[in-house]
């Protein structure tokens, strides 16, 4: 999650900050969450030519430090592109970093298609991408600017975008939508309000008369301002004042009893801009109701079957042509590697009976991995072995590859888990909804598996909201910071 907050931030940032002018810019950001600083921006505008062509150019630089459950995160992103004058873009480059992890995208365009090459910690992917009649590219799909020299209200630009997590070309909308006061650092300035919507993201800036970027606030309520330099890095040895997890869950009016040995669970999530794609299964079910205009309600219901409670079903009982997409590779469960087919056999060794050699799959993960919260971007399975650490969502992605390898249909979930956390400055304790991933294994029916918590059933106090890979948190990411959650009844 906090990676792509991360190459969400820079790169609206860094759009913003060129399109409305040619001359050479150099600007520093702070990047907020609150009163907490979570980091910096770094960015540089200028003309300069790409291949002979006139173009404008970008660079940006982002470091981010943020407190996760009493460790710190750090990562960094630093990114590159040219484009036209009127926005067309020609080139663009990022790399970003945590802990030792690293990932770069590299993408060229033509006038109707792109190519790109994306490295995912050693693992490279290339393909191209052919714009369909009537599109045209935009920058990247976290960028919010508008290609005019004087920007008014009621200017507007859509496009395409590519999207390096999903390798795909998604649709987007820029506009400039008023003119009011903003406060920055108690100064009042006249601004442009500019809105940037798509299905990943939404975001609010605001610019000066000249164009240039004043406030961004965008995923989570994350709030990026201009700054002076002196004011926007932070000591070298400073801290984050609050813990970004805990300040990012979504917390409940009281505590909940023995979650942890919960098998049923009714609660209802409000916050949604867009109607969630949720598919039924044995473990929940979903019931959407429409609420008002982009708004949405989910009513969940959640029931969990122990493992072994399961069918008896064998591995090679299962129908791999009705399971094959969660037996296949995808971008981070990359179980056709030949380490997963060792992996898998020496796990599982003799074990026929599907539901059993998914809990020794789920087993082993929890325990070879130590847990971490430093290392913040989404990593692949196989990248995760080998680094022998990890967060939640390391330990789901590393069980479903094994779990693929060994004939197990598996999908990564995305959601959040419940637990309870002290109150600032109390004794007291309030119940909460943190973000989380977990395994569903088809076993003769879906069953939820907890290799992060290393338990033998995964209670019901963990509502879905996405699966099939970790990247399916974008899915909702959008709406996170607005969600709320209303639990009926839980036993």
């Amino acid at each position: 999650m906090v990676r792509k907050l991360v190459i969400t931030i820079l790169l609206i940032l860094s759009a913003c900050a060129v399109v409305f002018g040619a001359e050479t810019k150099d600007e520093w950001y702070g990047v907020y969450l609150g009163d907490n600083k979570l980091g910096y921006m770094h960015v540089i505008t200028m003309d300069k030519e790409y291949k002979g062509q006139p173009a404008e150019y970008s660079k940006s630089d982002m470091v981010m430090k943020v407190a996760m459950m009493g460790q710190s995160a750090s990562s960094e992103a630093h990114g590159e592109d040219y484009h036209t004058a009127d926005g067309t873009p020609l080139y663009e480059s990022s790399h970003s970093s945590s802990m030792g992890s690293e990932t770069n995208v590299e993408v060229t365009y033509t006038k109707d298609s792109l190519t790109y090459t994306v490295d995912l910690q050693g693992d490279k992917k290339t393909g191209t991408l052919k714009l369909k009649p009537g599109q045209k590219f935009m920058s990247d799909p976290t960028e919010g600017g508008l290609t005019v020299s004087v920007p008014k209200v009621g200017d507007k630009i859509s496009g395409v975008c590519f999207d390096s997590n999903s390798l795909r070309l998604i649709e987007m909308s820029v506009a400039v939508v008023a003119e009011e006061n903003i406060d920055i650092r108690g100064v009042s300035c006249p601004a442009l309000k500019i809105e940037a919507k798509s299905e990943l993201f939404d975001a609010t800036s605001w610019v000066d008369k000249n164009g240039d970027m004043l406030k961004t606030v965008t995923v989570m309520n994350i709030t990026i301002v201009r700054e002076p330099k002196e004011i926007a890095i932070p000591p070298e040895n400073s801290q984050p004042s609050k813990d970004f997890m805990i300040q990012s869950t979504i917390k409940l009016d009281k505590p909940i009893a023995n979650p942890r040995s919960l098998t049923e669970m009714i609660a209802t999530m409000t916050g949604y801009s867009k109607r969630p794609v949720l598919k039924d299964d044995d473990v929940q079910s979903t019931r959407v109701r429409k609420v008002g205009d982009n708004a949405y309600e989910v009513q969940l219901t959640v029931k969990v079957t122990k493992p072994a409670d399961a069918p008896d079903i064998k591995i090679d009982q299962i129908d791999r042509t009705k399971f094959k997409e969660y037996l296949a590779p995808s971008q981070y469960v990359n179980c056709d590697d030949p380490l997963f087919a060792k992996l898998a056999k020496d796990v599982v060794g003799d074990e026929k009976v599907a539901w059993k050699a998914a809990l020794l799959i789920s087993k082993w993960s929890h325990e070879r991995l130590e847990p971490t919260y430093q290392i913040s971007m989404l990593r692949q399975a196989k990248a995760i072995y080998e680094s022998q650490k990890g967060a939640c969502r390391d330990y789901a992605t590393l069980m479903a590859a094994v779990s693929r390898a060994a004939g197990i249909p598996a999908k990564v979930c995305v959601g959040v888990v419940y637990f309870d956390a002290p109150v600032e400055g109390s004794a007291q304790k309030v119940g909460q909804f943190g973000y989380h991933a977990w395994v569903e294994c088809w076993v003769g029916k879906w069953i939820a598996y907890e290799p992060t918590f290393g338990m033998d059933f995964m209670d019901a106090a963990h509502l879905k909201l996405a699966e099939g890979d970790m990247d399916s948190i974008y899915d909702f990411m959008k709406d996170m910071g607005k969600f709320k959650i209303d639990v009926e009844s839980a036993q």
